[in-house]
């Protein structure tokens, strides 16, 4: 016979496991349903919604951004710290960080990965003084399909994709742009190549 004590610890160590277990079926059918949609789709295309994006700062503190919350549009500049077209890029977002009007459009650094990103700020001083989800959640990453880098995104308050050029901005995507912001950029030395850094969804 199990003494009561015992029984009770029994069953209360029971019930926490199933929960658990529940909440792990739970999980694991919600990455499944955004994985299942990153199949169907390799990238964000202009007009569709985002809600808006989680992951942690610098400090490791929960970040959320809520495209509403800016004074008007948002320019996501999305990177990884291993990613050299990303170096490469950054000459055209430090001249769309110079020239834009602020006032229209909030600028924020989206890492993809964690390591090495403060180093990189360090390294690239222009994005010290912007908003940075330094580690985007996994979920985010996948369901938006921010992996492959760089990419930089134009959002509406509504948080509907406007513009989205993916890759280094060169030739006709550096002319895009230009026309867009109304700025001339440096661009990239392989004018018609898609210049990106290839990534894991989940690694």
């Amino acid at each position: 016979m199990i003494a009561a004590p015992a029984g009770a610890v029994l069953v209360v160590l029971t019930l926490s496991l199933v929960v658990s277990n529940i909440a792990l079926l739970r999980q694991n059918r919600a990455l499944k349903q955004i994985l299942r949609v990153h199949n169907e789709s390799a990238y964000l295309e202009p007009g569709q919604a985002m809600s808006p994006l989680r992951g942690l700062d610098l400090q490791e503190n929960e970040q959320t951004l809520d495209f509403a919350d800016g004074p008007g549009k948002t320019v996501l500049l999305v990177f990884q710290p291993k990613c050299s077209w990303c170096q490469k890029n950054m000459d055209n977002w430090a001249i769309l960080l110079d020239l834009v009007d602020r006032r229209r459009y909030r600028f924020v650094a989206v890492a993809t990965r964690p390591e090495g990103v403060a180093e990189y700020i360090d390294r690239y001083r222009e994005l010290s003084g912007l908003p940075i989800i330094a580690d985007l959640h996994l979920e985010d990453r996948l369901r938006f399909r921010l992996f492959d880098t760089p990419q930089t995104i134009v959002i509406d308050s509504d948080g509907v994709v406007e513009k989205i050029w993916l890759g280094a901005l060169g030739g006709r995507m550096k002319q895009d742009a230009e026309s867009y912001f109304g700025v001339t950029l440096p661009g990239t030395r392989l004018p018609d190549t898609q210049q990106l850094t290839k990534s894991s969804a989940t690694s």
